[in-house]
């Protein structure tokens, strides 16, 4: 998978402490999708994932293109890593 980075995404991605290796890390290891949502014209999905480190992250991210654009991470809530925990158990 190809990603879009720029300094937009980065910095909104360094707010809350994540970075795009780290974002990537999450997309590349089966992710689980919870929400997906049109905004602005585009189809944009909540997932759940780990990074290599073991952070449990949520991601919102779009695909434009041949390409996976982050917009925004955070982590996981009590109730996502709830969801994420069971969910990895099927």
């Amino acid at each position: 998978m190809e990603y879009d980075w720029d300094d937009g995404n980065v910095s909104h991605l360094g707010l809350h402490e994540i970075t795009p290796i780290e974002a990537e890390e999450v997309l590349e290891d089966a992710p689980i999708v919870t929400q997906a949502q049109r905004h602005s014209g585009e189809d944009r999905f909540l997932v759940l994932g780990h990074t290599k480190s073991g952070r449990l992250l949520a991601l919102v991210y779009t695909e434009r293109g041949n390409k996976a654009r982050v917009v925004t991470g955070y982590r996981m809530t009590k109730r996502q890593r709830e969801i994420y925990f069971r969910e990895r158990a099927l």
